[in-house]
């Protein structure tokens, strides 16, 4: 069977449709949030009103992880209607036997 090559149809990546970058969220379509050591992000939501919700957890007291929600805005501001400053703590105690 001999080597064969098609050529490929001209594609560009995150033009100005899906995928692209949105330049009205965070900081020209990026951003860095700063959660601390404690805290690990496992998953994300978006509302019917755009808003992004986290979802995680944080090293709470002791062996135990504590449910962490944090909320932005559209523009990837935190929703500081949201919870305590637009985050969420929720310590569910410890295991009992």
């Amino acid at each position: 069977m001999s080597g064969h090559t098609e050529p490929l149809e001209p594609r560009t990546l995150l033009s100005s449709g899906a995928g692209a970058l949105d330049p009205t969220f965070g900081c020209q379509g990026t951003m860095e949030l700063n959660f601390g050591n404690d805290v690990s992000i496992a998953d994300v939501a978006v509302q019917k009103d755009g808003k992004i919700v986290l979802a995680g957890s944080a090293t709470g007291d002791g062996p135990w992880s504590d449910f962490y929600l944090t909320r932005l805005n559209r523009t990837g501001s935190l929703d500081r209607s949201f919870g305590s400053g637009g985050r969420v703590r929720t310590d569910f105690g410890t295991e009992s036997s």
